[in-house]
């Protein structure tokens, strides 16, 4: 049998993205760009020094800020007038290169500096045809895939392949990933994680309008993969001779590292890349792609809760809205009026039935399968969780307060809600349970209609 040695290995190895932008520690402000940047008043501008920031706390801010010689306008923006704006001079055919500090000369005598956030920037050529794209993730977590090789002869198998829709999307780590993770782990925060590269399947070249939609999609899939809102936020397009032509900065919403169990395994990453020509084709189509979205931000809500009963909720305002595009619109079960005459469980246990997820109470939820109806009868999961959320929302008075059933409730409306979106997305491969007792990586198991 023939052994790969470690240098033949790095030679196979392809080697790495390298990103337009990094982070060399959590939380560390990356400055975009640095030069002209104007104060335009009501009837005069001024042109001094300034820049364009992505700052990371208390959560990704893009801020561009401005500095120079004190001046009435200046004055008037330091204040805070609505009449004066900040508009940097960034270029129009190019993509400036990050600046490697954020530090700044301390001011001078009638000197002036003031600064006001951007919901998001362009910067470049908006109608340049582009060849490839990079993407910088956010917070995405390490998971096992290909190797791939360093200048410096280091290898880390983390590179996925994602095919769909027509594009090709290749997500690398970045080199110093590991380290960023135990920062973020023990610290929260923010970090650039990962760099995706974008391009047609085709090799066809592409808008910068086609690219932004490419981009949605690929960070709804990245909520799905990680069951948190993390994924790119600052976008570089290039051309076919790899000039930097156009970028879209956007703080995009990003939660602090994800530490929670979700459904796919840091060992079984290729399920992702099984999953994401199906993901594509439902977002493609535009009755789906509204309650695909909708879903994964119900979905993240349910599976990673500020409280435990607002968790039980979103699970439920999935698990309803589902339950009418799956038995009215996808399967054509029920009629709209046929569905309106049924009451909320009823929808959601037929769902549940045709999807071939059980609906019975797991047996390991022992407290959950205490909850009885109004006339005392046992009850299924579906009815369960139906008057959950009802003893939520109407507050009825009880006479002892047990907190078992209710945590119950939430993890099994969070085992539907997962299983529900993959099973609108036509998975079929191996996921991790919320309900196994086994939290060992590697522990995974067939879809329960696989």
């Amino acid at each position: 049998m023939d052994v790969m040695t470690p240098a033949a290995s790095q030679r196979s190895a392809p080697e790495a993205l390298e990103p337009y932008y990094s982070s060399a520690r959590p939380n560390q402000p990356i400055v975009l760009f640095r030069g002209r940047v104007d104060l335009v008043g009501t009837s005069r501008t001024e042109r001094h020094r300034g820049g364009i920031v992505l700052e990371w706390l208390p959560y990704p801010t893009l801020r561009t800020w401005v500095r120079g010689t004190t001046s009435e306008l200046a004055i008037e923006a330091v204040t805070g007038s609505p009449d004066v704006t900040i508009t940097p001079r960034t270029p129009q055919r190019t993509v400036p290169r990050q600046a490697r500090t954020t530090r700044r000369s301390p001011l001078k005598a009638r000197s002036f500096e003031t600064s006001s956030h951007l919901r998001n920037h362009e910067c470049g050529d908006a109608a340049a045809a582009l060849s490839h794209a990079l993407l910088h993730v956010a917070n995405f977590p390490r998971l096992h895939g290909r190797p791939v090789s360093w200048p410096d002869g280091s290898l880390d198998p983390g590179r996925l392949l994602f095919e769909g829709g027509g594009w090709t999307i290749v997500l690398d780590p970045v080199q110093n990933v590991a380290s960023l993770e135990d920062e973020l782990k023990n610290d929260g925060g923010f970090a650039l994680t990962h760099t995706a590269r974008v391009e047609r399947t085709s090799g066809a070249p592409f808008t910068s309008a086609e690219l932004q939609e490419v981009t949605e999609a690929f960070t709804f899939f990245c909520w799905l993969c990680t069951e948190a809102r993390c994924g790119p936020m600052l976008s570089v397009g290039f051309d076919h001779d790899g000039h930097a032509r156009w970028a879209r900065w956007s703080p995009a919403r990003t939660e602090s590292f994800p530490s929670a169990r979700t459904w796919l395994d840091t060992a079984h990453a290729g399920e992702a890349e099984t999953l994401f020509p199906a993901f594509m084709a439902r977002f493609g189509d535009p009755y789906w792609h509204q309650v695909l979205t909708h879903s994964i931000a119900y979905f993240v809500e349910a599976g990673r809760p500020s409280t435990v009963e607002r968790a039980i909720i979103m699970a439920q305002v999935l698990l309803e809205a589902v339950s009418y595009s799956w038995l009215v619109e996808e399967r054509q079960l029920r009629t709209h009026d046929s569905f309106e005459r049924r009451s909320a469980a009823q929808n959601i246990r037929a769902m549940l039935a045709d999807m071939k997820v059980p609906t019975a109470i797991p047996k390991n939820l022992s407290a959950l399968a205490t909850t009885r109806s109004k006339k005392g009868a046992p009850v299924d999961g579906p009815q369960a969780l139906v008057i959950k959320r009802n003893e939520i929302i109407h507050r009825r008075p009880k006479p002892t307060l047990d907190y078992g059933p209710l945590i119950e409730a939430w993890q099994l409306g969070a085992w539907y809600s997962e299983l529900v979106v993959l099973r609108m997305c036509h998975f079929n491969g191996l996921y991790r349970s919320r309900l196994s007792g086994n939290v060992c990586t590697g522990a995974v198991e067939p879809v329960p209609w696989s």
